[in-house]
């Protein structure tokens, strides 16, 4: 018989903490996205929908992007992107929140899922951005699915 109270005690103490985890983890993503959206997403949807990639580049992407992906790899893959998908259209949000994640090098940072619109198709795409200066820069972008040997860098 105290072993029944024993296991709903240990069920109502993880389902307490699951619930504050949930709540302090949508406090947060309710406060960063919007702030995402308007200081990274929009002007970064901006400038490459006007063909600005140098700007895009140099200025809303963080330094370790930068170190993974050189500004010649970065225009390559703008030009692949215009070839398969069309001009870009929009960045859509498909979930319109920003999940924050700790990465293995205690970086935090901030993904979530966007519709890539072209003008000959679409694709989903996560966006992960961190926080540099105390402004948002993008950190890392890839297909919105999880392939064979693991995520799969994409430039967009």
């Amino acid at each position: 018989m105290k072993g029944k109270y024993i296991v709903w005690i240990v069920l109502l103490v993880i389902a307490l903490m699951s619930g504050i985890a949930f709540f302090m983890q949508s406090k947060t993503s309710s406060k960063v996205s919007p702030q995402i959206i308007e200081q990274l997403i929009e002007p970064y949807k901006q400038l490459l929908q006007s063909g600005n990639f140098e700007e895009a580049y140099y200025s809303l992407t963080s330094i370790d992007y930068k170190v993974d992906n050189t500004f010649a790899k970065y225009l390559a893959a703008q030009d692949s992107n215009k070839a398969v998908y069309g001009e870009l259209v929009d960045l859509k949000p498909v979930s319109g929140v920003f999940l924050k994640e700790t990465t293995q090098g205690n970086k935090i940072i901030f993904k979530a899922t966007f519709a890539y619109i072209g003008s000959k198709s679409s694709q989903r795409i996560v966006i992960d951005a961190i926080k540099e200066n105390d402004e948002f820069k993008l950190f890392k972008t890839y297909n919105s699915y999880v392939s064979i040997g693991g995520l799969v860098p994409v430039i967009y």
